[in-house]
């Protein structure tokens, strides 16, 4: 009887003897766009990692503004991410905490756009996507929270004159649109303080 070969020889320990797995069907990210009932447009990709980025856009910013509530678009993303009509404010930071989200979550406000943004393990997209509907749909507002957040006006300000980069793009837009529409700065100054109220950045909103 002749011998049978031994499937194993020749295997090093650092090669596993079981049935190696299949390699991965790589695919190549791929843009995808859609557009839902109410008008919201979608572009996603999937790049095949273990987290997601998020990001909602709303057609707002300095350029919509007029002499009753310059800075509000500023005013507005400092209450991102605050108490809404489902959550309050600590429930919604303790929810992002536990979904690993407390250091990736960001509201920006631009010229043109304001931005919600998250990041997040990918099981848990289901769960952030009503956080940041609720944010852009239902904010509170309270009165407490928006004067906890006006110190912050001066922070941002100070960030900009620090940023050599930042200030010129800054000077820059003022220039070319005269401060007007793009010419609007998107941080709000001190002059903006006294009407930082919910009832401005509602109004805005709305």
């Amino acid at each position: 009887k002749e011998p049978v070969p031994n499937p194993f020889q020749g295997s090093t320990l650092d090669r596993s003897i079981l049935l190696d797995p299949p390699a991965p069907q790589l695919v190549a990210p791929k843009v995808e766009f859609s557009k839902l009932e109410n008008g919201m447009k979608i572009a996603s990709i999937d790049k095949q990692g273990l987290t997601a980025r998020l990001g909602l856009y709303v057609h707002a910013g300095s350029r919509f503004e007029n002499s009753s509530n310059f800075g509000v678009s500023h005013m507005a993303s400092l209450m991102g991410w605050h108490s809404t009509a489902h959550l309050s404010y600590l429930r919604t930071v303790k929810t992002l905490e536990q979904l690993g989200a407390h250091q990736t979550t960001a509201c920006k406000a631009g010229r043109e756009e304001m931005a919600y943004q998250v990041e997040v393990q990918r099981e848990y997209v289901p769960l952030v996507v009503p956080l940041m509907v609720g944010n852009v749909l239902f904010p509170r507002l309270l009165p407490w929270e928006v004067k906890a957040e006006h110190n912050k006006v001066e922070e941002a300000r100070q960030a900009l004159l620090g940023n050599p980069d930042d200030m010129v793009s800054e000077m820059l837009h003022k220039a070319a649109y005269c401060n007007n529409t793009l010419g609007l700065s998107p941080l709000a100054s001190g002059r903006s303080l006294p009407y930082f109220t919910p009832e401005t950045i509602r109004s805005y909103l709305l």
